[in-house]
């Protein structure tokens, strides 16, 4: 005898568990269409991550009168420069760290014509208006937004940093690394640099240790500008971690979708 199912009474508790199902099928493509959304907006996070990779010049070309020594390895100073904030585009941190030889590490020089850092700096406009950039410095350093030439051959640089503590020459010895932060009213990332008048990004002036006199102090006798012809990115690792963190959410929600309907 055939029974139509539909007219069958069901238990309350079997009511309760099969009704909903009806409703389900919706419930599970809101649920899939929430869970892609999701992906798309962490593999766009991710991108974005990456795409605001640390940039990294070496300052690898010697523009020393006198050169840089022939045993001195590269690169003589390196500046990296990273996204404050991965989700926006208004600031940027700088580090310079020197490099080093079988002497010891190299220091800045300062006074004279040169500088610890120097730059060209992309500043844009906002709505006509030139964008303003102000830095958060260490404790007696400045950020100078004025032209400089440097007189070993590096060329004219639109910005620059100072210090106005550390003496003349290599007589405070200071090894860094210095960090400085640059904020912008408009867009400022790690690629907000232009290449000179000479085709360099970055160029400091440096002292390379030389010896150890008998008082047992560090001679830098070689001082002069080393400069940055060209720049590397380093991926964020948290890219990688965000697009697989939201892969592996999706799939567990999936999971769990599965478990409910069976």
């Amino acid at each position: 005898m055939l029974v139509h199912i539909a007219d069958m009474p069901l238990p309350d508790n079997a009511r309760r568990r099969w009704l909903p199902v009806a409703g389900k099928g919706a419930m599970g493509k809101r649920r899939i269409v929430e869970c892609v959304s999701v992906a798309a907006l962490l593999v766009g996070l991710a991108l974005g991550a990456a795409a605001r990779a640390d940039t990294v010049y070496a300052l690898n070309v010697c523009k020393a009168t006198g050169g840089c020594g022939s045993n001195t390895p590269l690169p003589y100073a390196t500046v990296s420069v990273s996204q404050v904030d991965p989700l926006t585009d208004h600031e940027i941190a700088i580090t310079i760290a020197m490099g080093s030889d079988s002497v010891g590490p190299s220091v800045f020089s300062f006074g004279g014509a040169g500088r610890p850092l120097a730059f060209d700096l992309v500043v844009g406009k906002t709505n006509g208006i030139t964008d303003t950039i102000t830095a958060s410095m260490p404790n007696g350093w400045s950020f100078n937004p004025a032209m400089v030439q440097m007189l070993d051959g590096s060329g004219n640089w639109t910005d620059s940093i100072t210090c106005s503590t550390c003496g003349t020459g290599t007589s405070s010895g200071i090894q860094g690394p210095i960090t400085f932060d640059l904020t912008s009213t408009g867009t400022l990332t790690p690629l907000s640099f232009a290449q000179n008048n000479k085709s360099f990004y970055f160029v400091s002036d440096i002292g390379i240790a030389t010896g150890v006199n008998s008082s047992g102090v560090t001679q830098y006798n070689i001082t002069g500008d080393v400069t940055a012809p060209s720049f590397t990115t380093v991926p964020l690792p948290a890219a990688v971690w965000l697009l697989l963190s939201g892969l592996g959410g999706l799939g567990a929600l999936t999971r769990s979708r599965n478990a409910i309907a069976r």
